[in-house]
This record gives C-alpha cells, sequence and structure tokens, in this order.
C-alpha cells in the first residue's frame, strides 16, 4: 500500500521503502545528469553571455538591489518579484555566477520529481508515481528552463509541492493542512499572479460545501480561514510594499493591465504580440501612454486600469470574436506548439544550436497533455479523481485564458498533468489486460477531436528564429563588429521581412562607411513602415556623408512630419543648413533645437554654432556693403 503523510518534516523512511529508494533514486540521478549535461552545454553560448527580455530584466533588478543595497525599491513591483530576489540572494551568497544559479535550478528541478512522485502515488498507486518520475525526468521543457534564467523551475517546485499536499487524503485533513496549501497558493502567486484563480475556486469549493453541510459549518469556516489566512500571508507583503513604495493599492504588480490588453484586443491571436500603440520596451506598463491619453499623471494601479478598460472594452462591443479567441487559447493551451514569446527561449532554437541533449527523443508538452486527458476521463469514470486538482488545472486553465498563451506559462501545471498522463498509461495497461477495449472509445475520441480541432480549426501562431537572430545582431553591433551584425541581420530577414532589422542592418553599414548600402537598407525599410521618423533621420545622415544635401534636408524634414518635437532632426538640418551658407534657415532649426532639447553640452555646441553663424551674417553683410 502507498504510504499517506500528512506530518510536518521529513524522514525519508516515513516517505519511501528500499524499493522506492532504489529505483526513485535511479531516476533523479539520470533527471540530474541530463539536466546538469545541458546546462554544461550552453555555458558560453551567445544568450547566456548576452541575456535578454525577461532574463535581462530579472538579472538586472537582482543586480541593482545588491549594488545599491536598496531591495525594497521606490515603486510598485511591476513584474512578480520572487525570482529577482532568489537571484539577489544567490548572487550575495555565491557571487555574481549565473552557472550557479543553474546548477540550483537543476537540483529543484530534480527535487521536483520527487514530489511529482508522491503525489502520483498518493493519487493512485506506486505505478502512476514511477510512470510520472520518468516523464519528468526526460521532460525537454524541465530540462530547459533547468538553464534558463527564468522563474519557471521555481514555479514548478512550489506547484510540484502544492499537488503533492493536495493529493493527500483532503477527509484526514485538519486546519493546518489548509493552512499550508493556502501559503503554498500564495507562494505560486507570487511567481505569476493569475495562478491566484485557484484560491477563487477553493473560496467557491467552500462556500458550496457550506451550504451543503450545515451541520459542519463551523468546522469549514475555520478550513476556508486557514486556506485564505495562508493566502494572504504571502501575498500581503507585496501588496504593503506597494502602497509603502507608491503610495498605491497594487496587489501584486501592475502588469495585470497591459498583459490583459494585449490578450484581449482587436489585434490579439492568442499569444504575446507586442502592442502598436506605443514603443512597449520602452513603457512596458503601457503608463505613459495612458498619461498621453488621458491627459494626466497616473499611478501603476490607474494605469493598468486603463488597459484592463480597453480590454474589457472589446469584450463588451465584441462577445462573439472575444469566444472565438478564448476557444482558440483553450486549444493552444492543450497544444503541441510552445508559442514562445520570443524564439530566443525556444527549446527547438537551442536544440538545433547548441544542445545535444535537447536532441534527444525526450517528452513534450503534447505527449503529456493529450494522454492527461485520457487520464482525467479514466479518473472520474473509474471514482479515482481528486476534486482538488481538477480545482487547480481549471483556475490554472482559466488563469492563462484570461491573457495569453505561453509555453512557459504552463510549465507550471505540467506537474499535475504528468500525473494524469501517467495514471492514463497504468489504467490503459490494466484495461488491456483486462481486454476492456470498449473503455478506450471515448477518451480516444476526445483525443481524436482535441488534435483536429487544433491543427483545423484554427490560425496557430508561426514562430520563426528571426528575433534570435536580430538579437544577435544587435549585440554584435554594440559589440562594434559590425560585419558579424550584418550577417545575423541578413539571416534575421531570411525569416521574417521585418522594418526595423533593416533599419538596423543601415546603421551597421553606415558605421563601417558604406552608405550606399546603408541606404540601400533604409529604403527597404521605408516601403515596410514608411512613417517610421528614424529610418528617415538616419537616411538623411547618410546622404549627408556623400554630400547629397537636398536628400538629406528631404530626409530630415520627413522624420519632423512624423515626429515633430525630434530635437536631432532640427540640429542636423541646422548643420546641413550651416555648410551650405544658408544661415538664416541654419537658425531657424538651430533656435528649434535648442527650444527642445535636453542635452546641455550638445546645446553649448549649436550656441557656438549659432554666434559664428552671425559673425558670417555680419561679414557678408560687410563685404555686400564694400
Amino acid at each position: 500500500m502507498a504510504k499517506d503523510n500528512n506530518k510536518i518534516g521529513f524522514k525519508w523512511s516515513d516517505y519511501f521503502d528500499a524499493q522506492e529508494t532504489f529505483w526513485l533514486g535511479a531516476i533523479l540521478i539520470i533527471a540530474f545528469l541530463l539536466r546538469l549535461v545541458y546546462v554544461v552545454e550552453i555555458q558560453g553560448t551567445f544568450f547566456m553571455n548576452y541575456l535578454t527580455d525577461d532574463s535581462k530584466i530579472y538579472n538586472d533588478w537582482a543586480l541593482k538591489m545588491l549594488s545599491t543595497g536598496d531591495w525594497a525599491g521606490d515603486t510598485p513591483f511591476f513584474m512578480a518579484p520572487a525570482y529577482p530576489y532568489i537571484l539577489a540572494v544567490i548572487y550575495l551568497i555565491f557571487g555574481k555566477s549565473l552557472f550557479v544559479v543553474q546548477i540550483i535550478q537543476t537540483i529543484f528541478s530534480t527535487v521536483t520529481i520527487v514530489f511529482i512522485y508522491l503525489a502520483g502515488r498518493n493519487f493512485h498507486s506506486k505505478a502512476v508515481g514511477y510512470t510520472a518520475a520518468i516523464i519528468a525526468a526526460f521532460y525537454e521543457n524541465f530540462i530547459f528552463y533547468s538553464g534558463a534564467i527564468l522563474s519557471e523551475t521555481f514555479q514548478t517546485f512550489f506547484m510540484a509541492l502544492l499537488i503533492y499536499k493536495l493529493s493527500q487524503r483532503s477527509e484526514n485533513f485538519k486546519t493546518k493542512d489548509y493552512f499550508i496549501i493556502g501559503i503554498l497558493t500564495g507562494i505560486a502567486g507570487i511567481f505569476r499572479g493569475n495562478t491566484l484563480l485557484f484560491a477563487l475556486l477553493m473560496i467557491l469549493y467552500f462556500l458550496l460545501k457550506f451550504l451543503r453541510e450545515k451541520r459542519t459549518s463551523e468546522a469549514l469556516f475555520n478550513r476556508a480561514g486557514a486556506f485564505l489566512g495562508g493566502v494572504v500571508l504571502m501575498l500581503l507583503p507585496l501588496t504593503l510594499h506597494n502602497y509603502i513604495a507608491g503610495k498605491d493599492f497594487v496587489l501584486l504588480t501592475a502588469n495585470g493591465g497591459i498583459n490583459f490588453y494585449i490578450g484581449n484586443n482587436e489585434r490579439s491571436v492568442g499569444v504575446f504580440v507586442t502592442p502598436r500603440e506605443f514603443d512597449f520596451y520602452e513603457d512596458m506598463p503601457g503608463i505613459k501612454y495612458a498619461q498621453k491619453i488621458l491627459r494626466r499623471r497616473l499611478k501603476p494601479s490607474e494605469a493598468s486600469s486603463y488597459w484592463y478598460g480597453r480590454g474589457w472594452a472589446f469584450i463588451k462591443n465584441n462577445p462573439w470574436k472575444y469566444l472565438k479567441l478564448e476557444y482558440k487559447k483553450f486549444l493552444l493551451f492543450w497544444g503541441k506548439d510552445e508559442d514562445p514569446q520570443t524564439s530566443i527561449m525556444n527549446p527547438d532554437f537551442f536544440a538545433e544550436h547548441y544542445s545535444v541533449v535537447l536532441q534527444l527523443p525526450l517528452f513534450g508538452f503534447f505527449f503529456v497533455s493529450l494522454l492527461s486527458i485520457a487520464g482525467i476521463f479514466f479518473s472520474v469514470k473509474f471514482k479515482n479523481n481528486n476534486p482538488f486538482f481538477i480545482l487547480l488545472l481549471g483556475g490554472f486553465l482559466l488563469g492563462n485564458m484570461l491573457f495569453f498563451m505561453n509555453g512557459r506559462f504552463r510549465l507550471a501545471i505540467t506537474p499535475l498533468l504528468m500525473i494524469y498522463a501517467a495514471f492514463a498509461l497504468v489504467k490503459g495497461f490494466e484495461l488491456i489486460e483486462a481486454r476492456k477495449w470498449k473503455e478506450f472509445k471515448t477518451p480516444a475520441l476526445m483525443i481524436v477531436t482535441l488534435i483536429f480541432l487544433y491543427y483545423v480549426s484554427i490560425d496557430r501562431p508561426k514562430f520563426t528564429p528571426y528575433d534570435a537572430y536580430l538579437h544577435m545582431g544587435n549585440k554584435e553591433y554594440e559589440n562594434k563588429d559590425y560585419k558579424k551584425a550584418i550577417e545575423f541581420y541578413k539571416r534575421s530577414l531570411f525569416y521574417s521581412d521585418y522594418y526595423m532589422t533593416y533599419v538596423n542592418m543601415g546603421n551597421a553599414y553606415a558605421q563601417l562607411h558604406d552608405y550606399k548600402n546603408a541606404i540601400a537598407a533604409y529604403n527597404l525599410a521605408l516601403k515596410r513602415k514608411p512613417d517610421y521618423y528614424l529610418t528617415h533621420f538616419n537616411l538623411g545622415f547618410a546622404f549627408t556623408q556623400l554630400s547629397k544635401w537636398n536628400k538629406a534636408i528631404e530626409s530630415y524634414k520627413l522624420a519632423l512630419q512624423f515626429k515633430p518635437d525630434f530635437a536631432d532632426a532640427y540640429r542636423n538640418l541646422g548643420i546641413v543648413y550651416y555648410v551650405n551658407e544658408r544661415y538664416e534657415d541654419a537658425l531657424y532649426y538651430f533656435e528649434r533645437y535648442l527650444e527642445l532639447s535636453d542635452d546641455e553640452a550638445t546645446k553649448r555646441s549649436v550656441r557656438e554654432d549659432i554666434k559664428n553663424i552671425h559673425l558670417k551674417m555680419k561679414m557678408r553683410e560687410r563685404e555686400g556693403k564694400k
């Protein structure tokens, strides 16, 4: 019989017998080695040397805390803070080493398998536990994210711990057990807030129990209070921090509104798509844009409310389109594609370029998700279900569907799906041995239907490595290796005809003083986005280097047409007119530059140019009189 443990504290022999110790130990050793080899493989690779996107944000955040000694900050949290604080503590103890972080994540990823095994054993049997543990050991995404500077490995660990706790016999739960479940739920929420929908479903569960079992209402009230108290205990420090730092009520993070809008607007496709209304990477919360629209300063919570309002307006005005979008998100959740926010964090890209381990025949998400559907069906059919598991899965699914789908966002629920998948395999073998073939009819139909709908009924987003090569080109540009940058930009263009890639490639040619190719690249960019002011500005600069003054003037004026307050364009126009001895025009544009610019050093230089122009104009006037 499987051991069931409701005790706090750990003694190995209380949880595992000798046979389990041997087989589970073997699984864990293999799992650890796979992760370790992978982490070693990716050392020194481009995206470990140069972190990007969320990885860079988390890392910079941690380093800032260490360098300034300010661990609290002076603004409400924009992103979930758990991972940056973990990084900062690791750096504080071991020094700034991504390799140490990856080794620690490898250990956590391996230990996660222990809790998956225990939960599977509690759910049904040792066989389910072993099967789930083997799937987890050879699961591609667990291996991949062990080496990623992202929060997923730690979040998955705590989710596995929560799943294990939920797998214990709920009829034996005491108030303290619900308190622990609340704490673990709160911790999961600190890593990603939308997982807290499980907490809401748990409150509904207690409410329904209360309505049905009035005789035990006091006990239920205590349990519900203990659960809610555990959740609040974990979340309250974040809420207090946000209020103290920004005098603003932000429950967890201020990015909820913009993420909700990204997932629910006219252009939404079910996955992350960069907003077009503003420069997202310069204004991630969208607060500057919201302030511009509303014409007043906004607190982070007010900006978030603005974007929530935009999202809800779309839903209200387009109910049918919204339902179709949610249907698509539902299928994407269960589907094969990882739908990464960027190909930089795509296991397929790392497998192709950096890792032999990821090229092994490992288990993928589709294998797990499809089997889990059969497992859920069998668990209900044969009365082996755990209502808390269904609540957790439902809350997690709804939490993702509210926003947008991303492969790494489903990683934390994968331990539960693995348990259901393992149960499907074990129960399936039992049914095969008993020759009960009819029992496979319904789950097989469910799986085939999902596959059909996934591949036929929706337009699945297509992800290419264009942005990975674009990032590589940008980094080589920063390193002043312009020829290599151009090479990466050309690789990126093979996958995506993106205007900004042409702009960057033109800049690289300009740095090499190859202005003809720079002009050609800028013109290609303008064909794809004619209203981008910087392309016109850079084109104007290239023309000046070839002394094509009229074309330079035309380009600079177009830059100002699309961005009237662009100070540098006024200065460069002033220079062109100055060089061509059109002093009145030069003075006008220099004066406009002085009005708009905050660059005091350059303004001093422009004032000198203005002084010289006045001298030249006086000399010209004197010569004219002669």
